[in-house]
């Protein structure tokens, strides 16, 4: 679908390795795709970045620490991204039971995940908290509509926008957390993957026409 290479890192996960543990071993990732592409055979000027859930987390903080990078990531795919770990949004009351992936799950999660209650402000935790996303790489962002993490993307989305960003806002609004992963279950997780691929291909005119070709 993509006709692409795919690199998934193998990071270290917490609670054994807390944050930034995770981030720094994603940096290193990208760090020695962009300088040994020419050993790796890709081609550095069109590296993107994807991630559900907690993926989708460390590509958008990803995105903003490499802005200043020689050649940052052309595209950010993200799928139902967590990018704010004070969990005050409503849909966490929305949708907090009966839906897969629970309020009190997500608190788990966050709580082995950061050192102290200080992290969950660090935009590195919480990138919707960052002071701007302007200069982050164009970016896909799909909502499942029946998730406690729906508005927190939906916001990302929108303050990416607002800071100058493309963006590609999909919803799938019967869908609930983690359906991407759920294929065999029905169509959405196929439609979903193609979005993704479409917008990537209209961030990038010449992989687009690469792919019609």
């Amino acid at each position: 679908m993509a006709a692409c290479v795919v690199v998934s890192p193998g990071y270290r996960l917490a609670p054994e390795h807390k944050f930034p543990a995770a981030i720094e071993d994603c940096r290193a990732v990208l760090s020695f795709l962009q300088d040994g592409a020419g050993d790796l055979g890709i081609d550095a000027e069109r590296i993107a970045v994807a991630g559900d859930s907690a993926g989708g987390n460390l590509a958008t903080v990803l995105c903003l620490l490499a802005r200043g990078d020689k050649k940052p990531p052309v595209a950010q795919l993200l799928f139902y991204p967590n990018t704010d770990a004070s969990q005050a949004a409503d849909s966490y009351r929305r949708f907090a039971d009966g839906y897969g992936l629970t309020s009190a799950t997500m608190a788990w999660f966050r709580d082995h995940y950061v050192n102290h209650a200080g992290d969950i402000d660090d935009w590195r935790v919480s990138p919707l908290k960052a002071a701007s996303l302007a200069g982050a790489a164009p970016a896909f962002v799909a909502i499942a509509g029946h998730d406690i993490l729906a508005d927190e993307g939906e916001a990302y989305a929108k303050r990416l926008e607002d800071d100058g960003v493309p963006v590609v806002l999909r919803r799938w609004p019967g869908q609930i957390h983690g359906f991407v992963s759920m294929g065999r279950h029905g169509p959405a997780a196929r439609q979903a993957v193609g979005a993704a691929v479409a917008a990537w291909r209209g961030f990038d005119p010449v992989f687009g026409k690469t792919q019609a070709d």
